[in-house]
């Protein structure tokens, strides 16, 4: 039975909630009732990872994976604690299939919610470092070549 399914599920769709760092990499197959959210989606994995060794039997059953890196281990938590402990649950965005979208957003048959990390560093003060940093040194900066090259 996949997460989610059960009696009183009678029109259900299937969809996958996924999230990943360098630590903590998860993908959970879920069957949730048809008109269910993104944020649907969210609270029922959140809900399978708290339900500890039941919530990873579920995850396999259901064809999902969990995977933490050794060292994101607390030291007396499992995998199940650190995927907690890791993922924003609250306070950021998320996307469908890598397209911006909001946790309102109604789900089709066969989505896939993606929670998204903040950003660490701004994309466009990173580009200017890097260029600042090639013209001190006379080299290009890294990248793709810039409209007009040839």
């Amino acid at each position: 039975m996949r997460p989610g399914s059960g009696p009183g599920h009678d029109a259900s769709l299937e969809c996958a909630f996924a999230y990943a760092s360098p630590t903590v990499q998860l993908v959970l197959a879920l069957q949730l009732p048809v008109g269910a959210t993104a944020r649907d989606a969210r609270d029922a994995a959140r809900a399978f990872l708290a339900a500890g060794e039941a919530g990873r039997l579920a995850i396999e059953a259901a064809g999902g994976t969990l995977a933490v890196r050794q060292g994101a281990l607390p030291a007396a938590g499992s995998p199940m604690d650190a995927a907690l402990d890791e993922i924003p649950w609250e306070g950021c965005e998320c996307a469908i299939f890598g397209q911006p979208a909001g946790w309102d957003s109604r789900l089709q048959p066969g989505d896939r919610v993606e929670v998204l990390r903040p950003l660490r560093v701004d994309p466009r003060a990173s580009r200017r470092r890097r260029v600042a940093e090639a013209r001190r040194q006379g080299t290009r900066p890294a990248g793709p070549p810039e409209a007009g090259d040839g």
